[in-house]
């Protein structure tokens, strides 16, 4: 997804996406071909495309000849500079290269075992439930006793589709899948699940960065039924925070790119009753895609592009701030980037992350912050310079910010001032987008291309890593962005290509507050 915090779905490869449009849509509908079971899905909930896909055949047929045929002077021209160039592509070499640069990335024990992993099912319209193991799990699974839940997204031609779903946590077996409202299939998720206070319900949003018309979600936690929708007219790809019969999300905007020119609405905080689905306040805030924490009545969330800004704001009801004589805004601290990255409360302080860049682009001159705000205020306490964007939410532990940075490093900062106490990269310059988490004097972190590492925390050496996308599929994208959750000896991670994950063998945390219990995604 892309422009705040965003995710965008990029079906051609970078080269096709600055083709002409219709271009765009036949290599789209070329890759469906290659992939038969998502094909059959498309027709059936698509009977025009057949005629779409076979008009295009035929157009490319017919073009074949005079624009790559041997009399095309434009092939000859590029066939004789190949060949003077003397350029040849080993593909077997490659190939070991990449096995080689695979083995190397293991250790020689490995204390994480996978236990089960669970792909997301559809239904059809007769019914029938199908695995579905090219949806991909990018938001952040939430744990709640004995269950997990989740969401997925599928990526189709130039619309995207997805599953909230609920699975035990020993087994991995489905309990309930949730995929449409009335005779409308649910959009895909960024957005990870929340969990109320008493485990009735299950609250998400939906929709990736250019999607419109979304709704936020509420379902029956034990079952899986719909128990509200609420509809608003841009997406939700921040994660809601719970507290009480409150949940509190950000409505994000859609930007040009790169240009960050806004196309619509500039977006806003929505307050909604838990227990009937009803809208208790709004506040305008410009992309507000950072995900927020509630603490005592109050909400603290980040302004992304075209606001660069944390804000503080009440929590209680327009009519009760009203008779109170109180305003909804309590404090604003302008910040020199967009705030990205999910917020982080830790005693007296918010901290929180940003940059110059999202989960989709960077910028060609990166860089990025960590801010430690003092909650009652916004006044600074410190500010850290860093590589790069920070987009998922910081991890506190200890003496220690633990930081997911976009150029690929982990970095580890002092809580009292901001001091770089180390830094670790898990998977070269490949970006580290997803919140962190700990258990047992380790680090759990996710690099986008699909590798999980356990990093000492009091050092940040890697002691181990494991590759969480599907045996030689490493993610056709790059969007392994779903933040690992740690409960007891347990680990849950989501991902591009190899669905949703649990391992064993974690070491359980003594304080019991190890699991970061507000990493969303973002």
């Amino acid at each position: 997804m892309a422009p705040t915090l965003a995710v965008i779905p990029i079906i051609v490869n970078a080269g096709a996406a600055i083709l002409p449009s219709i271009l765009a849509g036949l290599a789209s509908a070329a890759a469906m071909l290659l992939k038969p079971r998502e094909l059959i899905r498309l027709f059936r909930r698509r009977p025009y495309v057949p005629a779409i896909i076979l008009a295009a055949g035929l157009g490319l047929t017919l073009a074949w000849g005079p624009l790559f045929g041997p009399d095309n002077p434009a092939r000859r021209r590029g066939s004789a500079v190949g060949a003077a160039a003397g350029q040849a592509t080993d593909w077997t070499e490659i190939a070991l290269e990449l096995l080689r640069a695979e083995a190397s990335q293991r250790t020689a024990s490995s204390g994480l075992r996978l236990l089960w992993r669970y792909y997301p099912s559809w239904t059809d319209e007769d019914g029938r439930k199908h695995e579905d193991k090219d949806a991909m799990i990018l938001s952040s699974p939430a744990v709640a006793g004995k269950w997990v839940y989740g969401a997925s997204c599928l990526l189709e031609m130039r619309r995207n589709y997805g599953v909230v779903f609920c699975v035990d946590a020993a087994t991995g077996r489905e309990r309930w899948s949730f995929d449409t409202i009335g005779d409308e299939e649910i959009k895909g998720a960024v957005s990870s699940p929340a969990v109320t206070d008493d485990g009735k319900y299950v609250v998400i949003g939906q929709g990736l960065h250019n999607d419109t018309n979304c709704r936020l979600i509420c379902l029956e936690a034990d079952t899986g039924r719909l128990h509200w929708s609420f509809t608003v007219e841009l997406h939700i790809e921040s994660s809601p925070a719970v507290a009480g019969d409150l949940v509190v999300v950000g409505v994000g905007a859609i930007e040009e790119v790169p240009s960050r020119k806004l196309l619509s609405h500039p977006g806003y905080v929505l307050g909604v009753r838990i227990s009937d689905g009803k809208q208790l306040w709004r506040y305008d805030l410009a992309d507000p895609e950072s995900s927020p924490v509630l603490a005592d009545g109050v909400a603290y969330v980040g302004s992304g592009f075209n606001g660069q800004a944390v804000v503080a704001l009440r929590t209680a009801g327009d009519t009760e701030l009203k008779a109170r004589g109180l305003d909804r805004l309590l404090w604003r601290y302008e910040a020199e980037f967009p705030i990205i990255g999910g917020v982080r409360v830790v005693d007296d302080l918010v901290i929180v992350g940003g940059g110059n860049g999202d989960f989709v682009f960077r910028d060609p001159n990166p860089a990025g912050v960590v801010l430690a705000l003092e909650r009652a205020t916004g006044r600074p306490r410190w500010k850290a310079a860093v590589p790069d964007a920070v987009l998922g939410r910081p991890l506190a532990v200890g003496d220690a910010i633990i930081c997911p940075v976009a150029n690929g490093e982990v970095i580890a900062l002092s809580k009292a001032d901001g001091a770089v106490l180390w830094r670790q990269r898990i998977s070269g310059s490949m970006a580290v987008m997803s919140a962190p988490a700990s258990a047992g004097g380790y680090v759990f972190a996710v690099s986008k291309d699909g590798y999980l590492a356990r990093l000492r925390l009091e050092d940040g050496r890697v002691m181990e890593k494991q590759f969480i996308n599907a045996s030689g599929r490493h993610g056709d994208q790059e969007l392994s962005i779903s933040s690992p959750r740690v409960v007891g000896d347990r680990l849950f991670v989501g991902s591009e290509t190899g669905g949703l994950r649990c391992y064993e063998g974690v070491q359980a945390d003594p304080t019991g507050d190890g699991n970061s219990l507000e990493a969303g995604t973002k």
